[in-house]
């Protein structure tokens, strides 16, 4: 998020990175995600548009949670 700040970039998408072969946890994956980008969305308002990119329904479904905490 700084380095699209920095680069003055409106939108960005973020893949669930790792997990999948890796076999990072999709909760603590997408809790981290979640929280990172809604803080770093409070301290700017450049960033127009966030996109989640889920590999499968499991993973859609932990970010619809964390997501949810949010509203």
């Amino acid at each position: 998020m700084k380095l699209a700040q920095e680069n003055n970039i409106t939108s960005i998408a973020f893949p669930a990175i790792s997990c999948g072969a890796y076999r990072f946890p999709v909760e603590k994956a997408c809790e981290i995600a979640v929280k990172e980008i809604h803080n770093s969305l409070l301290e700017t308002n450049q960033i127009e548009e966030v996109i989640f990119v889920c590999f499968d329904e499991k993973i859609q479904r932990q970010l619809n949670k964390q997501l949810s905490i949010y509203k």
